[in-house]
């Protein structure tokens, strides 16, 4: 096997040994670096026709690999050109944010003293709006200001959440895109319709009447990994879950917008 050929097929088992390592984390190349991985030029078939459906570093790496034994000539050299941009690609744009997805999901395993998980749907105690929440923190991390401001214990769970549009424009006179909630005001709800977001769709793949909450989209499940449960383990997992209220059971007075915070939705891969 000539010299180049060696050295494309070494490439492309270095980007296989890449996907191997970061093989359970949900991480999708961006479009515009699918093309930089995989060898622009033909083979012998004068065919290039490559599965996109699944884009996956490993899906991809394997089709690339099986690709280039097929390449010779200038082919061969294009395919190594491509094979060592793709190495580089991977370890400068894409290992931290792997490694970054890896340290929020062992952030989250542990679970203790946070009653709530993404995907529930809540009402807020004090100001009456409808939302989901898509992530948490073990304690507060906004700054002291954030804490003497709205005067809430900063020692307790707090959570992420999208308010319904509806529900703000009710009560606020605009859409809010993402609230900061403390954990003791928030109230599970029943909501067969579920809540009105423009972001939904970043965090959640549909929504569960039966469970009453969202389900997380492949992303969301691997950094909240013992967040999500399932209709047969529903009953074990909220035994000792707080019980959500019929919605629509409690009113609040509709408060000034100031009074609750706001922070920006954090955007996120789909995966």
């Amino acid at each position: 096997m000539p010299t180049t050929d060696r050295l494309t097929l070494t490439m492309y088992r270095s980007v296989m040994r890449w996907a191997k390592a970061y093989g359970e984390v949900p991480l999708v190349l961006n479009p515009a670096d699918t093309k930089a991985v995989l060898p622009a030029a033909v083979g012998r078939n004068g065919k290039r026709a490559y599965d996109l459906e699944n884009t996956s570093v490993k899906h991809l790496a394997r089709q690339a690999f099986a690709a280039c034994k097929n390449f010779e000539g200038d082919a061969q050299d294009m395919a190594w050109d491509r094979g060592l941009k793709a190495v580089q690609l991977l370890h400068h744009d894409y290992t931290g944010r792997a490694e970054r997805i890896v340290e929020t999901q062992a952030a989250h395993a542990d679970r203790n003293n946070v009653h709530y998980c993404v995907g529930q749907v809540f009402r807020h105690r004090t100001y009456g709006y409808k939302g989901v929440i898509y992530g948490w923190d073990r304690s507060c991390e906004r700054d002291q200001s954030w804490n003497d401001k709205f005067n809430v214990d900063p020692n307790q769970p707090f959570y992420c959440v999208l308010p319904d549009e509806v529900d703000c424009q009710r009560l606020f006179g605009g859409v809010r895109i993402s609230k900061y909630v403390a954990q003791e005001n928030i109230q599970l709800v029943k909501s067969e319709r579920g809540v009105t977001h423009r972001a939904i769709t970043n965090y959640f793949s549909s929504f569960n009447p039966h469970l009453d909450r969202y389900v997380p989209n492949a992303h969301l499940a691997f950094e909240y990994p013992n967040d999500f449960v399932t209709e047969e383990d529903v009953t074990v997992s909220d035994a000792n879950a707080p019980a959500a209220e019929a919605e629509g059971a409690t009113e609040a007075a509709a408060p000034a917008a100031e009074d609750d915070p706001e922070i920006d939705v954090q955007a996120v891969e789909k995966g």
